[in-house]
């Protein structure tokens, strides 16, 4: 009896129910590595279940619809990189080129021809201490023309990559061979290498198209397994606030994948059109980064200027650059973000960036994932423990008289 009166109590209950919540939260962290995959597959079904069931009131079956997305994603996600790899390689040829062509400059460090503006606006860049804080400036001491030298070090990084990305997901071996000058025995063993990698990569991307396949086709039922573990007398109030996590969740999920594919396209197009090396890439790191308030344009605008510069120098380029990122930025904020995402999760930014921070460095790639939406269901959560607080004898009971 006197246990039963001690766990009656809220606050061994909220301590109990906080333990339980660490001790879930260490598991995720040791386990972490294993529940990236999972946890992604569980996001895409989470997020497409909303589409299945609209396909299905207009009589599409189930599985077919999940087939027919399956098979769609795994067609983008294979044809992304050997879209993106050829253009990569290509430009980071031509920043390399550049890089050639500076070494074959005159003394002042700008080519012939330029005004004498862009040459001391040049200098004034301190690319000189990024070199030599990167660790790539010569050992031997000699002077180094700093542009020249990062065009150099960026591009080959740059190829490396990509022509790293071609070997493993879509060997071209007679290329490869032809290039490298293979005799038929290396050929053949680099060949079974690269053959290798590429079948465990169709194995992983066919294992998580499975599980998100498997979660999507029983994911009602298993939501339905779930309610019937809540005890009768919480469920009212569970399910209420399992509907206003879901709404804000639903909502947010949606929005931001829209708001991201928007942005994907519109800096593909601006930074295309004023010949930022790697643009599509940046796009791309762009669309995604934009989850992060003030911190994703940063990130994205920073890479953009920089490889203009040493592709361009200092010219008409890096205004085009500037003047696309304030077209996008203005549009995202007065229409895309605002008719789209609106307030669906109400997080200020300052929560949404220490989320990622907090999140990802806890439990990595997985973290940086589930921040914002884990941030969004804590934030329920919270408004739950607030209101509890506040209608509790410690909050509203009167002070003792003197």
């Amino acid at each position: 009896m006197p246990l039963r009166t001690v766990w009656n109590n809220p606050w061994v209950q909220a301590v109990a129910i906080l333990a339980i919540l660490l001790v879930l939260a260490g598991f995720v962290y040791l386990l972490s590595p294993v529940l990236t995959a999972l946890g992604l597959a569980f996001i895409v079904a989470y997020i497409l279940n909303p589409v299945v069931h609209k396909l299905e009131r207009r009589r599409i079956p189930r599985t077919v619809s999940i087939a027919g997305m399956a098979a769609a994603g795994l067609l983008i996600l294979v044809s992304i990189p050997l879209l993106m790899a050829p253009q990569i390689i290509q430009q980071a040829d031509e920043l390399r080129m550049t890089a050639a062509e500076l070494e074959d400059l005159d003394g002042d460090g700008e080519p012939d021809g330029y005004a004498d503006w862009v040459g001391a606006v040049a200098d004034r860049l301190p690319l000189d201490d990024i070199v030599i804080a990167l660790g790539w400036a010569p050992e031997n001491g000699e002077s180094f023309h700093a542009r020249a030298v990062l065009a150099e070090r960026i591009g080959e990084i740059m190829r490396t990559g990509a022509t790293q990305l071609l070997v493993t997901y879509a060997p071209h071996f007679w290329e490869a061979g032809r290039q490298a000058g293979l005799t038929v025995a290396s050929f053949a063993a680099a060949a079974g290498s690269w053959a290798l990698q590429f079948i465990v990569f169709v194995f992983n991307v066919a294992l998580f198209a499975f599980v998100a396949g498997y979660l999507l086709r029983d994911f009602d039922g298993l939501v339905e397994q779930a309610k019937s573990l809540t005890p009768p007398r919480f469920r009212p109030k569970v399910f209420d606030i399992g509907r206003r996590i879901d709404h804000q969740l639903q909502g947010f999920l949606r929005g931001q994948l829209t708001v991201a594919v928007i942005l994907f396209v519109l800096y593909s197009i601006g930074f295309t059109l004023s010949g930022v090396p790697f643009a599509l890439l940046i796009a791309l790191f762009g669309g995604a980064a934009c989850i992060l308030p003030y911190i994703g344009p940063l990130l994205t605008i920073t890479p953009a200027i920089i490889l203009t510069l040493l592709r361009y120098g200092v010219d008409w380029h890096i205004a085009a650059v500037l003047l696309t990122f304030v077209i996008i930025q203005a549009v995202e904020t007065n229409l895309i973000t605002p008719n789209i995402l609106g307030n669906r999760v109400g997080l200020h930014p300052v929560w949404v960036i220490l989320a990622v921070l907090v999140f990802g460095t806890a439990f990595g790639f997985l973290g940086i994932i589930i921040a914002v939406p884990l941030a969004a269901v804590l934030k329920v959560l919270v408004e739950e423990g607030i209101a509890f607080y506040r209608a509790s004898p410690l909050f509203i009971e009167p002070p003792a008289p003197d």
